[in-house]
């Protein structure tokens, strides 16, 4: 079930996208692009986790308190050098656009994940944040990962 503009010569073997026939009917009735559909079921079917893995990663968010909304930067060395400063702009300014939509009276607390070579950035930022809540609040990464 390729699309017209795409027909191999020769015809392939095996064709990811093709949609099965006991299904590709009903299919087309519900989904403008069937063969992307069944892609993606496919996909997530083949890079499911296994449940001993997915244990690991809920541990490690409970050991972390990861909850949302957290805002990731990436200050890495190579890139080029902007202040602190004007990361946390774009930070703030994130959160104030979840604060308006949200129906909450209560702002949403404001965390980041700060990844960088140097920890004297993570410490600088900890020094510098605005309105950042909790000790919690700048979670250091690290640019090895």
């Amino acid at each position: 079930m390729f699309p017209d503009w795409d027909k191999p010569k020769p015809k392939p073997a095996h064709q990811p996208m093709a949609v099965p026939v006991d299904i590709a009917r009903r299919l087309t009735r519900f989904h403008e692009m069937p063969s992307a559909w069944w892609v993606g079921q496919f996909i997530s079917y083949m890079m499911r986790l296994k449940p001993e893995m997915q244990e690991i990663i809920d541990r490690v968010q409970m050991q972390l308190n990861f909850s949302n909304p957290i805002v990731g930067t990436d200050k890495k060395t190579e890139a080029k050098l902007f202040p602190i400063d004007e990361y946390m702009i774009h930070v703030e300014n994130y959160y104030l656009d979840i604060d308006l939509k949200s129906t909450s009276v209560v702002p949403v607390r404001r965390r980041v994940f700060l990844a960088s070579d140097e920890n004297s950035v993570i410490t600088e930022a900890k020094k510098r944040k605005p309105r950042v809540s909790g000790s919690d609040a700048i979670l250091p990464g690290t640019g090895n990962v």
